[in-house]
């Protein structure tokens, strides 16, 4: 309970009192916050995380009426905020509030900033789309539906390796997921002879890349012929920002860096704005982007959860948000069993989510987590941008073994 629920209960305001397995225990509530978008400028994935988690609720409230359950979910939109320290002060607030369920924050430089806090507070943390491994720990409050990345980083090395490639420069973000994507990307290719010869590291903030793209043009041509597209590949490491970057590297010298055969990481995939920009989408289509990411097996289901989705946020569904639906169905069904249990702690919590999560079959598949708290098993597949007449899209050419 909050100092300030206690507060409101000592003044005798009838209110109901927030537990610790996030139930109102007066009115059988499973209270839920999302910090999966901010209240302002959120992206187009961003959109359809928050779409998903709806609909996870919206589900839910109907399996409980169905089963003639008193239990109901009411689901919180929390502010993410534009930046790391913003979420850290809008996840204090929700816990201001009495919530100590959280689905949300998505990526790994936000998440750690929220750890600590979630961790000395009693807040169980559900991210849907952090795979930076560095918050894979044992023992604490952060779960991840997705697994790390130390997996996808082995499979993106094969498959650069396959292709024909045993150097690489890499253009990435300076942030936590950006530089645990580099050192295990770097010790799968290293694992198989292959090495970086060039790199183009930057803030996470950034969107004019006018030096950075020039220091990147210089250094190609300096090591050349050491560096030949021939036998080199460019991989990027980004999120959003890689519209403004390549924009950049068009303008400077189209020729030089589209030459290498490109290849991309989870962060990219299926970001609307990608092949929604002609430009930036007909270059990267050209110098044949591929990117590994994770992939619904279950297309039947993709497609119908895709259409649920689009009825609220028009566009393509990131390939995460099926996974947030998932996050909020887990946390719901975990303090459902608690709450029949009359259990609240910590430990109960970290006890008992892995049991649910282990028996539970999401949208995703099985949700089976293991002793960091990440997901087990997730499918992974082989993305790129095609061309069908004059627009472009992404398109999962196959799926990837593990």
């Amino acid at each position: 309970m909050s100092r300030f629920t206690k507060i409101l209960c000592a003044t005798l305001l009838i209110l109901p009192v927030i537990s610790c397995n996030g139930s109102s225990t007066s009115s059988n509530e499973i209270v839920v916050a999302t910090m999966l978008a901010p209240e302002q400028g959120a992206t187009q994935s961003q959109l359809s995380y928050q779409a998903a988690a709806d609909l996870a609720a919206e589900d839910l409230n109907q399996e409980f009426a169905k089963n003639g359950s008193p239990l109901k979910v009411k689901l919180i939109r929390g502010d993410l905020g534009t930046n790391p320290d913003i979420a850290f002060e809008n996840m204090k607030k929700l816990y201001a509030q009495g919530i100590r369920l959280v689905v949300g924050p998505a990526e790994s430089g936000y998440l750690i900033a929220t750890q600590s806090f979630a961790n000395a507070n009693g807040m169980i943390i559900m991210s849907n789309a952090s795979t930076a491994p560095t918050l894979a720990m044992e023992n604490d409050n952060i779960y991840r539906l997705a697994p790390s990345d130390i997996l996808l980083t082995k499979i993106l090395a094969n498959q650069i390796i396959s292709d024909g490639f045993k150097k690489i420069i890499l253009v990435s973000r300076k942030d936590l997921y950006g530089e645990d994507f580099r050192r295990y990307l770097q010790k799968a290719l290293e694992a198989q002879k292959g090495e970086i010869v060039g790199e183009l590291i930057y803030e996470p903030r950034t969107t004019a890349f006018k030096q950075q793209v020039e220091t990147l043009r210089d250094q190609i041509k300096f090591a050349q012929p050491a560096i030949d597209p021939k036998d080199v590949a460019l991989v990027s490491i980004s999120f959003d920002e890689i519209v403004p970057l390549v924009k950049e590297m068009i303008a400077q010298d189209a020729a030089l860096l589209g030459a290498f055969r490109w290849y991309g990481s989870n962060g990219t995939v299926q970001i609307v704005d990608v092949v929604q920009d002609a430009t930036v989408a007909a270059f990267l289509a050209n110098a044949q982007f591929s990117a590994t990411s994770t992939a619904m097996k279950d297309v039947v289901k993709f497609k119908s959860f895709t259409a649920r989705v689009n009825a609220v946020v028009a566009g393509d569904v990131d390939i995460y948000a099926p996974l947030a639906y998932d996050s909020v169905t887990l946390l719901v069904k975990t303090a459902a069993q608690l709450k029949a249990k009359k259990l609240e702690s910590i430990e109960a919590w970290r006890t008992n989510l892995p049991l649910v999560a282990e028996k539970l079959e999401g949208i995703t598949g099985n949700l089976a987590l293991n002793k960091e708290g990440d997901r087990q098993k997730l499918s992974y597949g082989l993305w790129s941008i095609d061309k069908n007449s004059e627009t472009y899209s992404w398109k999962l050419n196959r799926f990837l073994d593990q």
